[in-house]
């Protein structure tokens, strides 16, 4: 029989099938094993099972209404329950979630950085002849200003806006172009995460029927995400397309991918 110790190495070394069974062999001798069930949740989180995630914290906190950790899972629950009414709109036949823009306000924020070293190295033209000199002027406002600016405006134009899951398929939009794609072009669905456990990350790729097509792959981690509520996203998807859990090293996958 495992012991926590040898759960946890089993999980450093990427062997999490063997994980399961001990953490399932465990809670056969002790149900109410709060540790080793935050370890099962862990795991489910990591491998993208939000459901079971749930169910787990849940099953902890029956066990201990106390837990500070159990209590803090389901207050960020709460949070991203409210964030859903901010980010999601129901339609008559799906859902669309819409996108929480990282990367426009990180680009805007370098923009806002740039103007403001570009008036202060103007300024230092009246004490420094070389920061005077008109092309050093206009190269730094090109570097500061400009450029800055044109990833603002890149971000703005072509990132993904918004997402919706209907009965009839999953369309992508950016603010100048949408595209829809059928239920019926889609064989499968993957929910991949990286086997190495120092590494983080969770794809949702749905592979097409036509091995030429292109394959959709959508980050669904909470910390990268465009999309806030990840888990409302991924509930939806699968309530269309059969989705399994599995490593990227245990799946091949098209060449041909498009990103978001």
């Amino acid at each position: 029989m495992a012991h926590v110790k040898e759960i946890l190495a089993s999980i450093d070394r990427g062997a999490e099938e063997q994980a399961q069974t001990e953490i399932r062999e465990l809670l056969e001798l002790g149900p109410k094993n709060t540790h080793v069930l935050k370890i099962q949740a862990a795991l489910c989180a990591r491998e993208g099972d939000f459901e079971a995630e749930s169910r787990i914290w849940q099953r902890i906190l029956d066990c201990d209404p106390e837990d500070e950790t159990a209590l803090t899972y389901w207050y960020q629950r709460k949070v991203e329950w409210h964030e859903q009414q901010f980010f999601t709109e129901t339609l008559p036949y799906g859902r669309r979630f819409l996108t929480f823009p990282r990367g426009l306000l990180q680009a805007a924020s370098f923009g806002m950085v740039g103007c403001l070293l570009f008036l202060l190295l103007n300024r230092l033209g009246t004490w420094y002849f070389f920061f005077s000199v008109p092309v050093i002027q206009m190269s730094t406002f090109l570097f500061f200003v400009i450029g800055p600016w044109i990833w603002v405006l890149y971000y703005y134009l072509f990132v993904l806006r918004e997402v919706a899951v209907t009965q009839d398929g999953l369309e992508l939009g950016t603010r100048i172009r949408t595209v829809f794609f059928p239920w019926t072009v889609f064989r499968h669905a993957y929910i991949i995460h990286p086997a190495e456990p120092q590494c983080h990350g969770l794809q949702l790729v749905l592979v097409p029927q036509n091995e030429t097509a292109h394959a959709i792959e959508i980050d669904i981690h909470p910390d990268t995400s465009l999309l806030r509520t990840t888990k409302s996203f991924l509930l939806e998807v699968k309530k269309h397309v059969p989705a399994a859990h599995v490593t990227n090293q245990r799946v091949q996958l098209p060449e041909k991918r498009l990103r978001f």
